[in-house]
């Protein structure tokens, strides 16, 4: 302990005798170094924890950016998602109101196949007149005058939409009058007739 004692003592003597013999000018030029010395690391400690701060805020920025990319791609494949999910829906819908439209078409064909047959029927001056309807195809019994069943068939036969395709003939003794029982088909919209059909 002693002995550091006596070297600060020695160094601090040894300074004192070095500074005496510089002049004021070299005074002034030594504290001038020492000051320049002192800012430049000060300056240059500065610098580098400001550099570093500058470094770590720009990797932060970067990975935002990152970060941001990867929630536009997330939201944008959500979008999509969601557009196909709406785009399936409006199919959807879309058939749904199609099949109803094709239910309430082929309703209303079969009320206007049935309207018309019973118009005709009555028309022809026909009696106990019967219908009954199966899918596409419409039962009919009714009994009248020959004459009267002949203008039925053909008034039957310049149907576009309808097709005899079965009927029967029973002559009544009693009555002079025809019992016959026929069978008919509704063709849907541009359906080639059948010539075919069976008569008995």
């Amino acid at each position: 302990m002693n002995r550091v004692k006596e070297s600060l003592k020695l160094a601090l003597s040894l300074a004192e005798s070095y500074l005496e013999k510089k002049s004021k000018r070299e005074l002034i030029l030594l504290f001038i170094f020492c000051f320049l010395v002192g800012f430049l690391a000060v300056f240059s400690a500065t610098f580098e924890r400001a550099k570093e701060s500058l470094e770590a805020k720009n990797q932060t920025k970067m990975n935002l950016k990152h970060q941001l990319l990867e929630l536009q791609r997330v939201f944008e494949a959500n979008k999509t998602l969601d557009n196909t999910k709406d785009l399936e829906d409006w199919i959807h819908d879309l058939e749904q109101k199609i099949s109803m439209q094709e239910r309430q078409k082929n309703l209303l064909q079969n009320q206007s196949s049935i309207y018309a047959l019973r118009q005709i029927a009555d028309s022809k001056g026909l009696q106990d007149f019967m219908l009954e309807q199966e899918n596409q195809r419409i039962l009919l019994y009714a009994k009248g005058k020959y004459k009267n069943f002949s203008a039925l068939l053909e008034q039957l036969e310049s149907q576009q939409h309808l097709e005899i395709y079965h009927l029967n003939l029973y002559p009544n003794a009693l009555t002079q009058d025809l019992e016959f029982y026929l069978g008919v088909d509704r063709r849907q919209s541009g359906e080639i007739p059948n010539s075919q059909g069976s008569l008995e």
